[in-house]
């Protein structure tokens, strides 16, 4: 075989390579440290974040996010998850089959209990914190429900809130956890997990909760207020921090929304692996033209084949990343 001929077939193997490794590798990194690990089943995606840092606990493990430095739209949700955010952080976490969204408050902590369904979050439980909850109307006798520390808020179609603030009581060095449910629109079932008192919620109307024993909520052994209107305070807080991601119509098309969900995961993609492309790309043309492996063709010979093997690696790269990204 020739000298050129070699370098040749060295230069296309490069070309071949520039195609190729990107895509593979990041999906790869994106894999073994990112959460499509396959553990647990999926139960949602992050939509939005903004502010501060937070961390996903499973299966004992930690891992900090900080959304200055990560990218963390896009990262998946699993069942058995914990999810605590920090000061100033706050997430919106599109939870499946993608009929409910949640807005997490900062110094919020809680968990997606593992279910019977792995695709149909029917519950979250929250330890501590504030969280809003947008969902469709749900058929079928499906029901989702946010589970506090003394009562479970659940309904069918609905946006309401659920607070677990730790208060000081008096001079105290202790504190007193001071729940609050609260509807928004539709209607919300508040009911107690010790004395399974019920009430439910209209619009516009809250309940606050002892999250105490029943016994020390009130003479009565009661552990709801009188319902009450939604107090200015949260109706404010939530206005400042209002839903930025808009929950999809009840028709949506489902293959419109897979694409919304991974659309982050595929702008990554797409972006390592071209900026990784073009480098390997560029100095393989760079050798060629250096070793004179094109000294055999005319002028319009080598455009021919700069547009042609420019072409291939567009085409292959898009093709590539938009499996890879889209994909489970």
């Amino acid at each position: 075989m020739r000298k050129e001929d070699r370098k040749r077939n060295i230069l296309i193997l490069v070309i071949c390579l520039a195609w190729m490794m990107p895509p593979w590798t990041v999906w790869g990194q994106e894999t073994t440290a990112g959460n499509s690990t396959g553990i647990s089943a999926r139960a949602g995606y992050i939509v939005f974040s903004d502010g501060g840092g937070f961390e996903i606990v499973r299966d004992g493990q930690k891992r900090y996010y900080d959304p200055l430095v990560d990218y963390v739209e896009g990262t998946e949700l699993h069942f058995g998850d914990y999810i605590n955010t920090y000061e100033h952080a706050f997430l919106e976490i599109l939870l499946e089959p993608g009929d409910r969204i949640i807005k997490v408050s900062e110094q919020t902590s809680f968990s997606i209990p593992k279910g019977s369904s792995a695709e149909d979050v029917g519950s979250l439980r929250l330890t501590y914190g504030r969280v809003r909850a947008r969902v469709t109307k749900l058929a079928g006798g499906r029901s989702f429900e946010v589970q506090g520390p003394s009562a479970t808020a659940g309904v069918r179609g609905t946006d309401f809130g659920f607070d677990v603030i730790a208060e000081k009581t008096g001079d105290s060095l202790e504190a007193t956890a001071r729940g609050a449910v609260y509807c928004f629109e539709g209607a919300v079932d508040v009911v107690s997990a010790e004395s399974h008192e019920e009430l439910v919620l209209d619009a516009g109307t809250m309940v606050l909760l002892n999250e105490t024993t029943t016994e020390k909520a009130s003479p009565e052994g009661r552990i709801f207020s009188s319902v009450l209107p939604i107090d200015s305070s949260r109706i404010d807080y939530w206005q400042k921090y209002e839903f930025v991601t808009a929950l999809e119509a009840e028709d949506t098309d489902e293959t419109d929304d897979f694409l919304a969900l991974n659309k982050a995961k595929a702008r990554k993609l797409s972006a390592v692996s071209g900026i990784t492309g073009t480098l390997l790309l560029g100095s393989a043309l760079f050798i060629a033209q250096d070793d004179n492996l094109f000294s055999g063709m005319d002028d319009r010979e080598k455009i021919s084949t700069g547009l042609a093997v420019t072409g291939g690696w567009l085409v292959s790269t898009a093709i590539i990343s938009a499996v890879m990204g889209f994909g489970d």
